[in-house]
């Protein structure tokens, strides 16, 4: 791709976030809503497979099939809850959005050029931050006193805390700057 193509790439772009960035700000918000939606039915499935026998309590009794049950299960209330209703919305609210939007705007948009091959691919291993939620883990399973007690004195619902105790530590020390970081960004684009 030349130079050129990118620079317009750019510009058309910088002109979407002038002209949209209440309904960028909505996408954002949208999409932070459905995340935390999506985290409690995740938390809701995991205490009533629990209360409903659906899974043990203690990890120790877990099998394969217990496992596959339970991903199964999260799988099924995520999309009946969060999945379906956020892709009907999105949908709706993309549609009546894009007709408002003048014909002329809406010919810029579709010109610009595809960029197929030249995206860059992503690795087939991890970003990083799974590693980190994973040291985060250790360290909050550190200060809990539950570093040499077996698995099989855990109760499911610990576990699960515990890993959502490390991402939200990781996302507290290093989402927050982020969203700043993006939220001075788009300030910065909408200004220009």
């Amino acid at each position: 791709m030349s130079k050129n193509e990118n620079e317009n790439i750019d510009e058309v772009w910088k002109k979407f976030l002038r002209n949209h960035w209440k309904m960028t700000l909505a996408i954002i918000g949208g999409g932070a809503g459905a995340v935390i939606g999506g985290l409690f039915v995740f938390l809701w499935v995991v205490t009533n497979t629990q209360a409903t026998g659906l899974v043990p309590t203690d990890l120790g009794l877990w099998t394969v099939g217990y496992t596959v049950t339970f991903i199964l299960n999260v799988i099924l209330w995520e999309f009946l809850f969060i999945g379906i209703p956020v892709i009907v919305v999105a949908l709706l609210i993309f549609l009546f959005w894009w007709k408002k939007l003048p014909e002329d705007e809406r010919k810029e948009y579709k010109r610009e050029p595809k960029k197929g091959k030249a995206r860059r691919k992503s690795s087939a291993g991890s970003s990083g931050f799974s590693f980190l939620i994973l040291l985060t883990w250790l360290i909050v399973i550190w200060v809990n006193n539950m570093w040499n007690v077996p698995f099989e004195n855990w109760l499911f619902s610990y576990w699960i805390y515990s890993w959502l105790t490390a991402f939200l530590w990781d996302l507290l020390i290093f989402g927050v700057p982020i969203a700043i970081l993006i939220t001075i960004w788009l300030y910065r684009e909408v200004k220009e």
